[in-house]
């Protein structure tokens, strides 16, 4: 009987059926939005149920995973760090620490062609295309085979990914490692790698170039109000902020998100991963000696010991506090549960298949009224309002306190 791999809707993608399977009789095929799954090959399959195995070892890793020891807002010493980093520059310490001992860095990238693939870094020049946030599901191909490979060399090893990614890898790998330190961070869902090519390719129909870089997190407007900076060969720049970018706007609204996303197990305060990182949104600096500022603030959850251990190594680098777990989860929705499925998703991609892309755009991912004012309050004077908002905040909060 032929091993039944798990049902479409909660498949993740994560490939760790692809590579134990020790005939090669799985590969990872696109569908119509653009999310690569598992198939089968009959004619090389024994039947030997790793493939089975391997996804239900991966769906049950949470039960088992502890609840984190401790919650942290931090923030790395250093501006140019903070600025080119997603939040507080945790990631980039880290990294930087397991580089600095002949170790291997793996993450996100995007290659030249602005595709999202998971990349080996071992200096800082490779580990830049890593930092910062994706909001596209990253290929994988076989970095799970080439990390396994940098393990077996004894120096250190850091994957950071989405937590189903490091539960994937967790399931391939299927013993402990003491030169592995996993890293996740707390992930909203993951778009699809068709809807980015559509979005990329619209921009440079609009700009009339190629694509050269983007920043999905770009920090021109500061922390708070985000934003997408794209880079042309032409010379050209776009930027623009997430209520205003069609593909951040589609991202939140989860229209192409991929569908086991809104069933996803991890999306809980329970952890697989050594360290989680995320945005730390609602932090409150009252009595704490982290700054608020426009640079960033990452929550930091440690949740295993292997975790607190290279933590302790980069601690003297960051200004930082402990905070209540609880506390962490208030402003970060995606710790309490998956994000929802919109109403109008089927309807976004019977549209998408049929009708040109900026008729997509100008249907569902247009910014609306209240967006419009956001954007405008997302512009430098508006910054300078939040900022003058917050500084009022804190002098009444004093006087309240005298």
């Amino acid at each position: 009987m032929m091993p039944v791999l798990c049902k479409k809707d909660v498949c993740y993608g994560c490939t760790a059926c692809v590579h134990v399977c020790l005939k090669h009789a799985i590969v990872m095929q696109q569908d119509d939005e653009g999310f690569l799954y598992p198939k089968i090959n009959e004619a090389l399959c024994v039947q030997c149920g790793k493939c089975e195995k391997a996804c239900s070892s991966m769906q049950a890793q949470t039960s088992a995973a502890l609840y984190p020891q401790k919650a942290l807002a931090c923030q790395a010493v250093g501006d140019k760090i903070r600025q080119n980093s997603t939040s507080g520059g945790v990631f980039f310490l880290l990294a930087c620490t397991v580089m600095e001992k002949g170790g291997s860095v793996f993450g996100a990238a995007c290659n030249a062609n602005m595709q999202i693939e998971h990349i080996q870094a071992t200096n800082v020049r490779e580990l830049i295309k890593i930092q910062g946030s994706k909001y596209v599901q990253s290929k994988l191909g076989d970095t799970f085979v080439q990390v396994k490979n940098a393990l077996s060399s004894g120096n250190p090893v850091l994957f950071s990914g989405t937590p189903c990614q490091v539960s994937g890898l967790m399931v391939y790998l299927d013993q402990p490692y003491d030169n592995l330190i996993t890293c996740d961070f707390v992930c909203h869902g993951v778009s699809s790698p068709m809807v980015w090519r559509s979005y990329v390719l619209w921009q440079e129909e609009r700009y009339g170039g190629t694509c050269t870089q983007v920043n999905f997190r770009s920090k021109r407007l500061g922390w708070h109000c985000y934003s997408m900076e794209m880079k042309f060969q032409n010379g050209e720049t776009y930027h623009e902020t997430t209520y205003a970018d069609p593909f951040s706007r589609g991202f939140l609204r989860n229209f192409f998100l991929r569908p086991s996303c809104y069933h996803c197990a991890f999306a809980r305060i329970e952890r697989v991963s050594d360290i989680t990182l995320a945005d730390y949104w609602g932090y409150d600096e009252k009595e704490g000696v982290v700054k608020h500022d426009e640079k960033g603030i990452s929550l930091v959850m440690i949740n295993t010991k292997q975790g607190q251990t290279v933590f302790n190594q980069i601690q003297n680098q960051m200004l930082c506090e402990e905070r209540p777990t609880q506390d962490a989860r208030k402003k970060n929705p995606c710790l309490r549960g998956p994000a929802a499925v919109p109403d109008n998703r089927a309807s976004f991609w019977n549209d998408y298949r049929r009708l040109p892309f900026q008729t997509v755009v100008d249907r569902y991912l247009y910014p609306d009224a209240d967006a419009k004012k956001k954007r405008i309050q997302g512009s430098l004077p508006g910054r300078w309002l939040f900022i003058l908002r917050k500084r009022l905040k804190r002098l009444l909060r004093g006087a309240g306190a005298a």
